[in-house]
């Protein structure tokens, strides 16, 4: 469940500064960071609530749906990327003016 929370609160995050930033979220001078979130979020959507509700579905269906490997290990590299994020605070706080 708190996975699901801070996959919530990112998605929050990305809607907002979509709404506010338009189109220049995706080329403005932090674009990699913007369409690195995009993805990150993206893909913790597609791994936590769209593949699991295609399961049930296939299962309810009486089919049988296997997931590839290739796609799991993506999904994993997915995951892994999400520790990138944390390049962001390490750019966060070296802006902060020092308060001494």
């Amino acid at each position: 469940y708190i996975e699901n929370l801070f996959l919530i609160i990112f998605l929050f995050e990305l809607a907002v500064r979509l709404r506010h930033r338009r189109l220049s979220f995706f080329i403005s001078s932090d674009w990699v960071f913007n369409w690195l979130d995009f993805l990150i979020v993206l893909g913790g959507m597609l791994d936590m609530w769209a593949l699991p509700s295609m399961s049930l579905i296939s299962s309810l269906m009486g089919r049988d749906l296997n997931a590839s490997k290739d796609f799991g290990d993506l999904m994993k590299m997915l995951r892994m990327l999400r520790l990138i994020r944390l390049l962001r605070l390490v750019r966060l706080v070296r802006s902060v003016p020092p308060l001494f």
